[in-house]
């Protein structure tokens, strides 16, 4: 009988190793799905807490630049080899549970974005990643709206005030044809009666100097 109870309990405690084992498992997740060019995005590889995490971050450095990690636990040591950072965190105690680094976007990236993916990731209890990578994009800049260039008078219809594309309404002839200038008829004739009363007026004088 205690033989049974004894066998009982081992085979509880082993099915309860193997389901922490199960469940002890790392992931990968990124603060945001998109960002733009001059922004920045977190990448944390989690695990359940344990006393050190070893992996490598693969990122493509045309996109991205690396600017620096935050770990979780006592120690760390990383490495940036221009495409790969490697990252060794540990602790005295199993209290190193998350690595976040940190990446500057560059350039617009394509619609698919591009994979942020860890390999090689060891930690002192066996754990594994439920995912190993997640994709981040990087999104044309949102026009501004105090952009000068949305209100350029120069980008208007020049010909919608402008006066030299009307059509002046000038003088018209008896054919009804515009033209240029109305002859000014009445000139000749005032020009001839002044003259007429300039001959008079020296007739006139004449006569009063004969008498």
């Amino acid at each position: 009988m205690k033989k049974t109870i004894l066998g009982i309990m081992l085979t509880l405690a082993l099915v309860l190793a193997l389901v922490g084992n199960v469940n002890a498992a790392g992931s990968v997740s990124a603060s945001a799905t998109s960002v733009k060019a001059g922004e920045t995005v977190e990448v944390t590889v989690s695990a359940t807490a344990s006393a050190g995490i070893q992996f490598d971050m693969e990122y493509k450095t045309d996109y991205f630049e690396y600017v620096g990690s935050n770990v979780y636990g006592q120690k760390s040591d990383e490495n940036d080899a221009g495409g790969v950072v490697t990252i060794m965190a540990y602790s005295s105690d199993p209290t190193v549970e998350k690595v976040t680094l940190t990446f500057k976007a560059l350039k617009d990236t394509t619609v698919d974005g591009e994979a942020f993916t860890v390999s090689g990731f060891i930690t002192d209890d066996d754990q594994t990643l439920t995912n190993d990578s997640v994709v981040v994009a990087v999104t044309p800049a949102t026009p501004d709206d105090d952009d000068p260039t949305t209100d350029d008078p120069t980008t208007d219809d020049p010909t919608t005030d402008d006066p030299t594309t009307d059509d002046p309404e000038g003088p018209t002839g008896s054919n009804g044809e515009p033209v240029d200038k109305i002859p000014q008829a009445g000139a000749p004739i005032y020009a001839g009666v002044v003259a007429v009363m300039v001959v008079a007026g020296a007739i006139l004088l004449v006569r009063k100097i004969r008498k």
